[in-house]
Parts: structure tokens; sequence; C-alpha cells
């Protein structure tokens, strides 16, 4: 399959995986999916939150209404990181039928 005739450059997706086991059904899931589109001509980014010890909690600080607003550090490598990508795909284990928390 090509790239669609609106880009000029390969579709660029993103692999955000959520799980603390590297050997997890979840990790396979986000390889396999690497794997593939790369095999297609696509970039992929992938992001293991769990190795990158990526803080998912809001500060305060972070808050758009916050009078001093800013992004914490980890939060402004990663919207780095995902600049340009075109598909995000999530990968997380649902755990008593609920995302992770």
């Amino acid at each position: 399959m090509e790239p669609s005739a609106s880009f000029n450059r390969p579709v660029r997706h993103a692999v955000i995986l959520a799980h603390p086991d590297r050997a997890s059904f979840n990790a396979a899931v986000a390889s396999r999916y690497a794997a593939t589109v790369e095999a297609l001509g696509h970039e992929v980014v992938n992001r293991d939150l769990y190795r990158l010890h990526f803080d998912p909690i809001l500060k305060d600080s972070e808050r758009p209404t916050a009078a001093n607003y800013m992004l914490d550090g980890d939060v402004a490598t990663e919207l780095g990181q995902l600049e340009g990508v075109d598909v995000f795909v999530l990968v997380y284990p649902i755990w008593f039928g609920l995302p992770p928390r």
C-alpha cells in the first residue's frame, strides 16, 4: 500500500505502549504493528511509556488556566517526539474492564 497522494512523505505512525512487562502480549502487539507498517514503507515512532518513566500525573502548573502555565519536561519531550505523526496507536492492557490508571 502506498502512502496517500496528499502526503509528500511516508505516513508516520506513533506506537505508544503502556505496559510494565516487556514480554507482554501488549508489547508483542505493538512490535508487530510497528514491523508491519515499516514493511509497508511507513515510518514508526515507538514510545514505551514505562521504559521512559513517563509521569502521567497532570500537575496544576501544567494546566492552561494556571498563571504560570508551563509543560513539564517529560510532556514537552514527548510532544516533540510526536510532531508530524499521522497515526496514533495506543497499546495498553484492559484490567478489570478499565484502562490503566
